[in-house]
């Protein structure tokens, strides 16, 4: 094939490259053959008529030129041929061929680490050399763990000297950031005696632990040889509960080491031990106590040799109790012990007093209106010579205390008690026709004038007065109160009852029940005080008062279930968390009306006998107490309520032994509550024990 005479290349005599400027190279070697390859130029359909990228040997002279497509190797360009790196070698085929580095996905085995890089994916170029664009060179230093380092600084992969084997220390990173670097870990030597980083315990080093700190009650501790936990093999439980005191135990049920009730110190009954086997447990016994020569309601009296003398005759007295019958057993076997009359005790069936003993008794139990009772001195009755009755006209001056009313002669006294502790004066005379409560008594005393508009003596009202007293006090709901011409009781003709269904329109005022009437009205007045029209009907509907009241009122839960439904305050022993003391008592149980409206306080009580003296009867008493006094020593006296029974009586003020007593103190044939300090027995704090008898204040 001829070349055009244009693209002849002259060839040296040396060995040289040269590139014509039409990109074809020619290779020229003088002293050897040349071998050349041949790509075709790219025909005018586009198509790349390459022959294949072949080396054509052929051989020249020295004078032999070189024509195109026998002795050059043009490369084309390459955006309109195929790369071509010599015979039979194609970059693109995904194949490494020849001089190729790599081929598409054929890196030859190669990866970023094999090109000197750290890390990385690596790709390869169009012209099948590799793209190290994606691989990536390691900082270790950088405290950052990054690709196949194995730490780096501070950043240790969450690891520890204890994770890499070690028992405590402080781990590190090698400079190359290739591995750790252990040497601040520390391993601990288990059996040196000394407890070390996790060690429990080491040898005879126990932290201070012994059996007992283990739960045990005895023995010798010790390590595992591990030094994980502790070695209990030689440590000791005893066995409380098996009738054998073992260790510290002091007693182990039946086995009390020998002790009983006397061997603790106490009279007589049974030992026990305490379940935890720490102690003895001496709730079984008891020691002598009380009277020898009465029911002291114990076992045994207070006299060791009577109580041996009088249970070796009758062992009831020593295994139960110190009965009537023991008591006079005592008097048979202990004459030294219970004295005859004359020793201020009563203390014989036959005594009716001793000395100062009075067994409770005054002048005002034995029917005198004042003075000191005595006993007489044969012990079988009392001495009434010392006790005198009031008398003479109150309201007329007359030479002995008091008058012949007492209620008028406390009331007196009470503002003046010259008048009870000298002589009813004209001064007390002038103070009894002033009284109340002398109004009427007799003698000069003149009975109240009715019509006056004042309520004196035993006038229930007078005209405008009425004694603070209205309809509702009277047990109405509604009206206006007035006085009998008599002032013998009211006129209630002016009061009536609210009535009518609460919740319907009823056209009057109120309704037929009180609780419901009272809560409408608390918010709507005109419902009491004009009509109950039908908003009062609609208002009553969604009151809880108002529920199950009857006529077009719902119902709420059934009365009687022991449980609080609506409109009731309280059902069977659903108190609603109330009790006595919540409901202003000092005492007793706390009950629910049968209808579940209210709470029943019939059992509650309050105390009583209030220091009248020194304060006003009205905030010292109770309302069902008067207040009496000392009729020798009117500055002396205490509430007292009126009783037929001691259950009427109020609750005793804390403090002291004195008891409560249902007697006629006062001699007018009523009995009244009084606090008896008979017999040496102790009064409340504050209160004095006058004439041996009753509690009083001064």
């Amino acid at each position: 094939m001829t070349g055009c005479p244009s693209d002849d290349i002259a060839i040296g005599t040396s060995n040289s490259d040269s590139e014509s400027g039409s990109g074809t190279q020619t290779d020229s070697d003088t002293n050897g053959p040349t071998t050349t390859g041949t790509t075709a130029v790219q025909d005018g359909t586009g198509d790349s008529g390459t022959t294949g990228d072949t080396d054509t040997p052929m051989t020249t002279g020295p004078d032999s030129t070189a024509t195109d497509g026998t002795a050059s190797t043009s490369d084309t360009d390459a955006s309109t041929t195929d790369a071509t790196t010599g015979p039979g070698e194609v970059c693109g085929n995904d194949v490494v061929e020849g001089a190729e580095a790599c081929d598409g996905s054929d890196l030859a085995g190669e990866d970023c680490i094999s090109q000197g890089f750290d890390a990385g994916m690596i790709a390869c170029n169009p012209d099948c050399t590799f793209d190290t664009s994606g691989c990536i060179m390691m900082n270790c230093g950088n405290d950052a763990i990054e690709a196949a380092e194995v730490c780096d600084g501070t950043d240790l992969a969450g690891e520890d000297c204890i994770s890499q084997g070690f028992d405590a220390g402080t781990l590190g990173c090698m400079g190359d950031c290739t591995g750790y670097d252990t040497s601040g870990c520390v391993t601990f030597m288990c059996g040196n005696d000394a407890i070390e980083g996790a060690e429990v315990c080491d040898g005879t080093d126990l932290a201070g632990q012994d059996c007992i700190g283990q739960g045990f009650d005895a023995g010798t501790l010790g390590c595992l040889d591990d030094c994980t936990g502790y070695d209990t093999s030689s440590c000791v439980a005893f066995m409380c509960g098996n009738d054998a005191i073992e260790g510290t135990e002091v007693c182990d049920g039946t086995d009390l080491a020998g002790q009983d009730c006397v061997g603790q110190g106490f009279d007589v009954g049974t030992l026990g031990c305490l379940g935890d086997c720490s102690a003895f447990d001496t709730s079984g016994c008891a020691n002598f106590a009380g009277d020898c020569c009465a029911a002291n309601g114990t076992p045994g009296c207070d006299d060791v040799a009577c109580t041996a003398a009088v249970c070796a005759l009758d062992p009831f007295c020593c295994s139960n109790q110190w009965d009537a019958i023991c008591g006079d057993e005592a008097f048979v076997e202990c004459p030294a012990v219970c004295d005859n009359c004359g020793d201020g005790t009563i203390n014989s069936p036959v005594e009716t007093c001793d000395g100062l003993d009075l067994a409770g008794e005054s002048c005002a139990t034995q029917g005198f209106d004042l003075g000191t009772l005595a006993c007489q001195a044969d012990c079988s009755a009392f001495d009434t010579t010392g006790c005198i009755d009031f008398t003479g006209d109150c309201c007329a001056a007359h030479p002995t205390p008091g008058c012949d009313d007492l209620a008028c002669t406390a009331a007196v006294c009470a503002i003046d008690p010259f008048c009870c502790s000298n002589q009813w004066d004209g001064v007390c005379a002038g103070e009894a026709i002033a009284e109340p409560a002398c109004q009427g008594v007799g003698g000069s005393c003149s009975a109240p004038v009715c019509g006056d508009d004042v309520a004196q003596g035993l006038e229930v009202c007078d005209g405008a007065d009425l004694a603070g007293e209205d309809c509702i006090s009277q047990g109405f709901d509604t009206g206006m109160l007035g006085c009998l011409g008599n002032c013998s009781g009211f006129d209630t003709s002016g009061c009536a009852d609210f009535g009518g269904d609460c919740c319907a329109d009823n056209g009057t005022p109120g309704c037929d029940d009180a609780a419901c009437t009272a809560a409408v009205c608390a918010i709507d007045p005109f419902c009491c005080d004009t009509q109950w029209d039908g908003i009062c009907a609609d208002e009553a509907l969604i009151e809880p008062a108002c529920q199950g009241v009857g006529g077009s009122c719902p119902a709420p839960g059934a009365c009687g279930d022991g449980v609080i439904g609506a409109g009731e305050v309280c059902d069977g022993a659903d108190l609603a968390g109330q009790d006595c003391l919540s409901q202003g008592f000092d005492g007793g149980t706390l009950g629910c009306l049968g209808d579940c409206s209210g709470f029943d306080t019939s059992s509650c009580q309050s105390i009583g006998y209030g220091d009248c003296i020194n304060n006003p009867p009205g905030v010292a008493c109770l309302p069902q107490e008067q207040c009496v006094f000392n009729p020798l020593n009117p500055a002396q006296g205490a509430c007292a309520a009126s009783c037929t029974a001691l259950a009427d009586c109020p609750l005793t003020p804390p403090g002291g032994t004195a008891v409560a007593q249902c007697t006629d103190a006062t001699g007018d044939g009523a009995n009244e509550c009084v606090l008896s300090c008979a017999g040496g027995l102790l009064c409340p704090p504050g209160m004095l024990c006058a004439f041996g008898i009753a509690c009083v204040w001064s």
